[in-house]
């Protein structure tokens, strides 16, 4: 299944930071990312974040991810209606954003109508 919008998809992925105020959304489950490989300090990863294919790969490294990714094709396919999944981390704009690519592109291979939001982009400075 593509990407779609929210009304259309099964499953909303979203990455968000715990260094400012939690969005006004109920998840269904929530993923503590702040433990995971971090790639801020990586010079070749410098001027990228989660949605650059080379932060995902870094992060995809991490042996903790597979099985993360793992359970959450396990609730995706228990779940019977929509159900949201929040990745959180401090910065919302590394880990969190490529845990929720990953597991974009990992429900969508597997057939699953998936929809995103990143919260830390959501906002541009001086709007």
């Amino acid at each position: 299944m593509p990407i779609t919008t929210i009304g259309l998809a099964k499953v909303g992925l979203y990455s968000i930071p715990t260094s400012r105020p939690t969005p006004q959304i109920i998840f269904h489950w929530r993923v503590d990312c702040s433990r995971l490989r971090d790639p801020i300090g990586q010079h070749h990863l410098r001027g990228k974040d989660g949605r650059d294919k080379e932060v995902q790969d870094f992060l995809i490294k991490d042996p903790r991810v597979e099985p993360i990714l793992h359970a959450i094709r396990m609730i995706a396919a228990e779940r019977q209606n929509w159900t949201t999944i929040a990745f959180h981390d401090y910065h919302g704009k590394w880990i969190s954003t490529a845990m929720v690519e990953l597991a974009l592109a990992d429900l969508d291979a597997n057939g699953y109508a998936v929809a995103k939001s990143h919260h830390s982009f959501l906002h541009v400075a001086g709007t």
